[in-house]
């Protein structure tokens, strides 16, 4: 098990944060867990920037969920028998736990006229300004809607205007992203006042319009290299929004377009999917010869699901193996959380859309269950008939294959007649129910009597009987039959449910219910204890007792060494910790 001590400054912050009321109070809350593990998971790099001077100069720096991670560039690599050394593998250089509330940036930049970093956090305008350890230096609002009466989804990529421009000095640059996916771009001096508002226009060789820049960066001359998303493009733009050339179209593994920045010898680096950094010369020509690939944590990228196998005791993931909309592969993790190993090809299950990553185990069975929703036929006999709209569970055996699919009886979209047969009652599920977002095993006396309890996303908000909402657990058979629900809400206070787990099924009435979700009165994700009727009985703080923000799954360790602890992963951080309830 890797040692947790490296991470102790960041769990004691992040305690000081949660219990800063209490202290006020003169109360010294009492740790409820100890962290037995951590491993980071994967990586996806969001936007990047370069650090000319001071303790990180001549860095390629970029966000990684909550971290700040980099590595040097060619210009800070000495010389050695007339060629260049090897450059170290990307490294964490500090995280952002320090702040309040802890922000996962989609945009970095380094201000060199007051030697910070500036990321964005939740919103369209919220600013943090740190130091190159992560320590917190203050913060600027922007203010929307503007004048023009202009308001973003979000801010995307942020770029550094230095004081030698000649528009705009001093200032920075975003990209601001629009509902529609297009964005515009947004100047904005260094307390969060925007001094200008316009919009990037950036074509191909015919004339189309190429819209969905995520990321800029400034050019001597000012102008404005822009990263597109969408057409995976490069385009130069002035601060009118007008483009001299084409866009330049980018050939390569992995969609790029969530940072670009420039090196003090001229060259432009993108970052591609997950962290690839790729290097073009000056005038957008590409440098292949220069590029990086690292590898962050144990490669097992944008985890989305967490179970655990009982039967060869390890911890079990899905995650992407390329950029997309959901995961395509499992890998097994051992206790040791040293090494992966792919388990499971998720697009080698012909026919079906690919599940929304949450899973569970039936340990009795060997079987991993994974919640799946798609809007194409599934898989035809000999397993069940295919439906226009499936919503449900795939399984697959100890040997990866898809052997079942249990629907969970949705109506064919978009409209009725359903092509459900079952009598749901007051459960009666709708198309506004959403995909199927957590989901737990509970075993019974024999596999038959099992049950599935599981997490639905909200489509719209409405009263009606059996429309999903964000803290109602819903119940299944084994056959996929309803079964009841728990109200959570009412039970134990949950304004909201992430992930839940089944546990000790010895403890005299039946078992209990690990779950992460959110209180009215909590500014943290609560991991909460409950009996099966979903009444309270422990809780504590994810973020102050196990260092992760938004954690997303959970599961019991059921068998080993380590059988009676949990594992939590955080699919923003990227990180999983492995604890015991004290």
């Amino acid at each position: 098990m890797r040692d947790s001590r490296r991470n102790w400054l960041r769990i004691a912050a992040a305690a000081l944060v949660a219990a800063a009321g209490l202290a006020q109070l003169g109360a010294k809350p009492a740790s409820k867990v100890s962290v037995l593990g951590r491993v980071r998971v994967g990586g996806f790099a969001e936007d990047l920037t370069y650090v000319r001077t001071g303790a990180l100069a001549h860095h390629i720096v970029f966000a990684e969920g909550y971290e700040i991670w980099g590595t040097p560039s060619r210009a800070a690599v000495t010389w050695r028998g007339g060629h260049h050394q090897s450059l170290p593998k990307a490294r964490k250089l500090f995280d952002l736990y320090a702040l309040n509330p802890v922000p996962r940036p989609t945009g970095i930049a380094y201000v060199e006229s007051w030697k910070l970093f500036v990321v964005n956090g939740a919103g369209p305008g919220n600013l943090y300004f740190v130091d190159d350890r992560g320590r917190p230096k203050g913060s600027a609002s922007m203010a929307f809607p503007l004048i023009d009466g202009y308001t973003p989804n979000y801010i995307e990529g942020i770029a550094y205007i230095p004081s030698t421009a000649g528009q705009f000095p001093d200032h920075l640059v975003m990209a601001a992203q629009n509902s529609d996916g297009s964005a515009d771009l947004l100047v904005v001096d260094l307390t969060g006042q925007v001094a200008k508002h316009f919009v990037p226009h950036c074509y191909d060789s015919s004339g189309d319009a190429v819209t969905d820049v995520a990321s800029v960066e400034y050019l001597p001359g000012d102008r404005l290299v822009l990263a597109d998303f969408g057409h995976q493009a490069l385009c130069v733009v002035d601060f009118d929004g007008v483009s001299s050339a084409p866009a330049i179209f980018v050939d390569t593994v992995g969609r790029i377009g969530e940072g670009v920045t420039r090196l003090a010898d001229g060259r432009i680096v993108v970052v591609g999917w997950p962290q690839n950094v790729l290097f073009f010369d000056a005038n957008l020509n590409r440098l292949p010869q220069f590029d990086r690939h690292d590898v962050v944590g144990l490669g097992l990228n944008q985890p989305r699901g967490l179970a655990w196998d009982s039967s060869t005791r390890r911890h079990l993931f899905s995650y992407f193996e390329t950029v997309g909309g959901q995961p395509s592969a499992i890998a097994a993790v051992p206790p040791s959380l040293a090494t992966s190993t792919k388990v499971t090809d998720l697009t080698s299950w012909s026919g079906y859309s690919l599940p929304t990553g949450a899973m569970t185990y039936l340990g009795a069975e060997r079987r991993v269950a994974l919640a799946q929703a798609g809007q194409s036929s599934v898989v035809g006999p000999p397993l069940r008939p295919a439906l226009p709209w499936f919503r449900g569970l795939l399984l697959s055996d100890a040997a990866g294959a898809l052997v079942e699919q249990i629907d969970l009886c949705v109506p064919s979209a978009p409209t009725p007649p359903s092509t459900c047969t079952k009598d749901y009652g007051s459960l009666q599920p709708t198309i506004r129910w959403g995909r199927a977002s957590g989901v737990a095993y509970v075993p019974g006396a024999t596999p038959a009597d099992g049950r599935f309890a599981v997490r639905f996303t909200v489509g719209v908000a409405s009263p009606d009987p059996g429309v999903a909402d964000a803290w109602t657990v819903y119940f299944f058979t084994r056959a996929g039959d309803p079964d009841g629900k728990i109200d959570l809400g009412l039970t134990a206070g949950l304004t909201s449910v992430n992930a839940l787990e089944y546990f000790d099924p010895g403890d005299g009435t039946g078992g209990r219910f690990i779950l992460i979700g959110r209180t009215a009165s909590s500014p943290n994700q609560q991991v909460l204890i409950t009996d099966l009727d979903g009444n309270k009985l422990d809780s504590f703080d994810a973020l102050a007792e196990l260092g992760l923000p938004t954690p997303s799954e959970v599961s019991a360790i059921t068998t080993g060494h380590y059988k009676g602890t949990f594992a939590a992963l955080d699919g923003a951080a990227q990180e999983m910790v492995v604890f015991r309830m004290k």
